[in-house]
């Protein structure tokens, strides 16, 4: 099985290089080039089937399609199994009867079945105005449910974080739905090494998430004194040091890097944010901020990593913090006029 992908532009070559990545890191073979795009991202997706085709002809082994937004998380041992060679659609299917997916992941092998069915999946995707999975459904179930050979794979090789935000991915896919292309900025905001900018909803519960690893944005609840405060949080990022799991972090005094368990002392992560942040810029970044004193309104953790990622955080608990500090005066008042 060789995973394949396409990707056209900047904007996307940021998420794909997270998807090789991914894929390097589970020593996968992979083949992923950039295409001209049609400034069009419906017709861009129409070119899936014939990239795919192109593949199998030229790889003459099953290949397994990938979307440029999608990050392999954990080894895919389905997809590796013998049999794929005697499958010839492999995707997940939202029904249990007629085709309903999302062609963010599927696999096909290499036989005349499939390079027809592909065929039938060009041909009909000329004069469409759909997306390309619109169009595969169509023509697999007007044509080819009987014909194909096929296997539902489990919805965690196509997780889709918008749709299934409580499952474990094997195969994430942070599902765009062309926003990527249409974004005039992303790629002057985005700094390619981070994969994306940082928002809040783009925090992953930390259970999602296989083990951590360098350029991993962390959020734990803040501790003060020892005491636990779960609805305040603090946040690092993870960088390992010859071997050595480690946090830069702005604890409130300066910019520094510490062992992970020790920044975990009495906590746990939360949720985190996968990146492609090198060991070698986060060492850099800490280095020219070390001396910048933390300031609550303009230097505080929020701000570091905003630093270190070179594009807005979408983070400020100075809102919060302020709101607590009121409800605290508040209940004093209060407390004091009783007696």
């Amino acid at each position: 099985m060789i995973f394949v992908s396409f990707y056209t532009g900047e904007n996307y070559k940021i998420w794909s290089d997270k998807l090789k990545a991914s894929l390097i890191r589970f020593n996968l073979p992979y083949h992923i080039e950039e295409i001209e795009s049609t400034e069009d991202w419906k017709k861009n997706t129409c070119k899936k089937p014939e990239f795919v085709k192109k593949c199998l002809l030229k790889f003459k082994e099953p290949v397994c399609w990938l979307d440029a937004d999608c990050e392999v998380m954990e080894y895919p041992e389905l997809l590796m199994q013998q049999d794929c060679n005697d499958i010839n659609l492999q995707i997940y299917n939202f029904t249990k009867d007629k085709l309903t997916s999302g062609s963010g992941v599927f696999a096909l092998n290499y036989s005349q079945e499939s390079l027809d069915f592909l065929d039938d999946w060009i041909d009909s995707s000329k004069d469409s105005k759909e997306v390309d999975d619109i169009v595969l459904n169509d023509v697999y179930n007007k044509r080819w449910s009987d014909i194909l050979r096929r296997r539902w794979i489990p919805v965690n090789y196509n997780r889709i974080d918008r749709d299934f935000p409580n499952v474990k991915p094997i195969i994430n896919h942070t599902y765009t739905n062309g926003k990527i292309f249409n974004s005039k900025n992303m790629a002057q905001t985005c700094d390619i090494n981070t994969g994306k900018c940082v928002s809040d909803s783009e925090w992953t519960p930390r259970d999602q998430i296989g083990e951590l690893q360098t350029g991993d944005l962390l959020e734990v609840p803040i501790n003060i004194g020892g005491i636990i405060f779960p609805f305040i949080k603090h946040y690092g990022v993870l960088v390992e040091i010859d071997g050595k799991q480690m946090v830069a972090h702005n604890p409130g005094r300066q910019a520094l890097i510490v062992p992970l368990d020790e920044f975990l002392t009495n906590r746990q992560v939360d949720r985190v944010i996968r990146t492609n942040l090198t060991a070698e810029k986060i060492i850099k970044k800490v280095e020219q901020c070390k001396d910048n004193a933390y300031s609550f309104w303009e230097n505080n953790c929020e701000d570091f990593l905003s630093y270190i990622c070179e594009c807005p955080v979408g983070i400020d608990q100075r809102v919060v913090w302020i709101v607590c500090i009121i409800a605290i005066i508040i209940l004093i008042m209060v407390l004091l006029r009783r007696k």
